[in-house]
């Protein structure tokens, strides 16, 4: 009877190691989202209260999620240019609801696996960076400034990249917006990434794809952009399904080869494979949407395509 007795306590213990915990940041909970992910557990979960944060947070070794209290707004602030978030080896993080205001990097994520919904990035220079991570990113917007003129007064310059992901990452992008970047997406990996259902509207390059990889670019709305929609360098695999380009300055899509001369794609090098097709364009010529044209079927786009005027 005893040993049944020590058993169910031995029991009874296991099984509270793998409860997740729940905590509060704000009002009769802690005083910083910090001090919660310190003192959080694999799989717990941090509720953040209506307010303004101002922190420089660092999580190593850990899987939490980390969400807005509902109908709240959790404002998260960087001090002095430094990420909000340094995420190092961790298991999977979660964040939900949030919005980030930053002057530089909002977000640093290596050798970690992130998933990101419903949140607000305001950044001046990079809202995620990413290095060797896993990431899942769905229905957040991306802002790098709060006006831009397309006719180039004011055009972003050199720095501002939205999604920044280099060497081993996974990386799916679903339903979200990309306002006034130099560079929306810009992609340096070797493994895999989805881009699909999302708004590029008014920013220099909203896609940059180089080095080795394998991307799927799939019925995105590209409106109002500066230089190339979709600009592809490197060696990687490209497929481009459903995606319409609606008044935007140059090309729609445009490939990096040494080959090509008397244009800006002759600046670079692609030497990988693109598919793909129902790709539509408001342009009535294929040599002021594609390059160069002696690469495409011209399949890969059609023509004179009347948009409905809520991409105005």
């Amino acid at each position: 009877m005893l040993k049944k007795f020590f058993l169910l306590v031995l029991f009874l213990n296991v099984v509270t190691l793998f409860i997740a915990a729940e905590f509060v940041v704000g009002n009769g909970g802690q005083s910083t989202i910090q001090e919660a992910i310190d003192l959080s557990n694999n799989n717990d979960t941090i509720y953040i209260e209506e307010g303004i944060y101002t922190e420089t947070i660092s999580i190593k070794n850990k899987s939490i999620n980390i969400i807005a209290e509902k109908n709240s707004q959790v404002i998260l602030k960087s001090i002095n240019s430094k990420p909000f978030f340094n995420l190092f080896n961790c298991g999977k993080i979660t964040l939900k609801g949030l919005e980030f205001q930053s002057d530089n990097i909002s977000l640093n994520s290596n050798l970690s696996s992130l998933e990101v919904y419903s949140c607000k990035f305001k950044s001046k220079k990079y809202s995620i960076l990413a290095n060797n991570s896993n990431l899942i990113i769905e229905n957040s917007s991306f802002t790098a400034r709060e006006s831009f003129d397309f006719l180039e007064k004011n055009k972003p310059v050199g720095t501002s990249k939205s999604i920044t992901a280099y060497d081993k990452c996974d990386i799916v992008i679903s339903d979200c917006k990309f306002i006034y970047f130099d560079y929306g997406i810009y992609l340096s990996i070797t493994d895999y990434a989805f881009i699909e259902n999302s708004t590029f509207n008014s920013n220099n390059y909203p896609i940059f794809v180089t080095k080795k990889g394998d991307v799927n670019i799939k019925s995105n709305e590209f409106l109002r952009n500066t230089e190339a929609s979709i600009s592809l360098s490197g060696d990687g695999t490209i497929d481009l399904q459903n995606n319409s380009f609606y008044k935007n300055n140059k090309k729609d899509i445009i490939l990096y080869i040494p080959t090509c001369g008397g244009c800006e794609c002759s600046a670079g090098h692609f030497d990988g494979e693109v598919s793909g097709g129902n790709n539509y364009t408001d342009k009535s010529s294929y040599s002021s949407s594609i390059c160069p044209l002696y690469f495409w079927d011209e399949s890969i786009i059609i023509l004179n395509t009347k948009f409905e005027k809520s991409k105005e």
